[in-house]
């Protein structure tokens, strides 16, 4: 699904909330490579290795093999500076035309990422929420979805992928 959502929503940037080893951003990266040619957009991805293990180094690795200009940050997503990061990063306040949520899996932590990915979306801005099995965070996604005007719709991977439009 990641691959598919590269390939046809073909973003102009990504931004990604739990990276681990960048195999997400390699598969919708490797997607947008396949069906425009190129994959040199702005891509962020956040993570914090809060789970204790390492990965961002090679993170960063795998997804610069792609994308030399990729940046991989280690930082909680509920840390009060993250968005000013995000936008000296950025260079600016251009929305992401693709978020990819899958970070912090507390009910504050998925609050906290949506709120970040609604500072960062455009009305045509596509949301990716993994782990929408988990109760609290499919309810988290279906308030956020409602109180933004948004459609969900379930897609069908080993811990349900929300596609949020």
């Amino acid at each position: 699904w990641y691959w598919a959502a590269g390939a046809y929503i073909k973003p102009a940037s990504i931004l990604e909330f739990g990276v681990r080893y960048g195999y997400s951003a390699v598969a919708m990266l490797r997607g947008l490579l396949a069906t425009t040619g190129s994959c040199d957009i702005p891509y962020i991805g956040v993570d914090s290795e809060y789970d204790g293990i390492s990965s961002n180094a090679v993170a960063a690795k795998n997804v610069r093999w792609l994308n030399p200009r990729a940046s991989v940050l280690k930082y909680s997503t509920s840390d009060a500076q993250l968005n000013h990061i995000i936008q000296s990063v950025r260079g600016g306040n251009l929305p992401f035309g693709l978020i990819h949520i899958d970070g912090d899996h507390s009910e504050t932590g998925i609050v906290n990422e949506l709120a970040l990915a609604e500072k960062w979306a455009s009305k045509d801005t596509i949301i990716l929420v993994d782990d929408c099995e988990t109760t609290h965070i499919n309810n988290v996604v279906v308030e956020f979805c409602t109180k933004n005007n948004r459609a969900l719709t379930y897609l069908p991977t080993y811990h349900m992928l929300g596609l949020i439009t």
